[in-house]
């Protein structure tokens, strides 16, 4: 007797009429309802702009921003564009495979930057786009602090954009902006991207935890941070198979890439940091391009 998963096969089935093969007679059937359940996953993704939910420029959003979120009303494939500035507090939770994006110039104003905690963390696949994100607020862009800025002074001790334990998470033609520790702390990710952006202040601009593999920074700009553009540590399985291509680290205070910490060299472990058109040292300078 066939079983139920061979009388569902639609794949080619041998002919009664000698060794000739020829499609399953339901098979054009089979291949209408593929397309339709495809057209109708595609139809579930959503574009909303803020002004759909009666946001207007300069409001302060981190309530409704917060319920929005935490609602389920987006989700998977799902893109909120911001359409404005919109000013904003608190930490925020971005739902899994969740894009949000920004009209130019527009973005969150966060007015809250002297407070230690998270700005907006990331899930699986999300992607941030397009947003300027300003901290309000805050001590000058460095370098300022000499060989040892001071917390408080400084740089105040915010994370904006946190990434923990998450796959896939992008950040892409974003400016980030203002002297908080961290624009952007990652730990326990894989092939986290950053692309396209430009970083202005920070301590340790990007803080990278243990056990990060396959991250990709490209085509990037960090400047006037007060230590290291990119810091990393060396917790668990550090930094692994990094790639730093076509970017330009600018009047740090410190490195503009600080190799000291948790990068995984070839000449250590099966992991690699590749460096790209490299024109000037990692360490003792103002000014490193790779």
């Amino acid at each position: 007797m066939m079983s139920a998963s061979r009388a569902g096969d639609s794949r080619l089935q041998p002919s009664s009429h000698g060794g000739e093969r020829r499609p399953h007679p339901n098979a054009a059937a089979v291949w209408v309802t593929l397309i339709g359940l495809l057209a109708a996953g595609a139809a579930d993704a959503s574009l909303y702009h803020a002004t759909d939910f009666g946001w207007t420029a300069g409001q302060d959003v981190s309530t409704s921003f917060a319920a929005l979120m935490g609602s389920g009303t987006l989700g998977t494939g799902d893109e909120l564009v911001l359409d404005h500035v919109y000013r904003i507090g608190g930490t925020h939770q971005l739902p899994d495979g969740f894009t949000l994006s920004a009209e130019y110039g527009a973005g969150f104003d966060v007015v809250d930057a002297d407070q230690h905690h998270d700005f907006l963390r990331m899930g699986h696949a999300t992607v941030l786009r397009n947003l300027t994100i300003r901290y309000l607020d805050t001590p000058p862009l460095g370098p300022t602090g000499g060989a040892n800025p001071q917390h408080g002074i400084h740089f105040f001790d915010k994370a904006g954009i946190v990434v923990s334990g998450k796959t896939d998470a992008r950040i892409e033609h974003c400016r980030l902006s203002g002297s908080i520790a961290h624009h952007i702390r990652t730990s326990g990710t894989e092939r986290f991207a950053l692309t396209g952006s430009h970083l202005e202040g920070g301590f340790w601009t990007v803080y990278m935890g243990g056990n990060n593999t396959d991250a990709v920074f490209r085509h990037t700009v960090w400047e006037q941070c007060q230590g290291d553009g990119i810091k990393t540590v060396r917790g668990g399985d550090g930094t692994q198979r990094a790639l730093v291509d076509r970017c330009v680290f600018q009047d740090c205070g410190r490195d503009g890439i600080d190799t000291t910490g948790g990068w995984k060299s070839a000449s250590k472990s099966t992991g690699k940091i590749y460096l790209v058109l490299i024109s000037a040292s990692l360490h003792a300078g103002k000014c490193k391009v790779c």
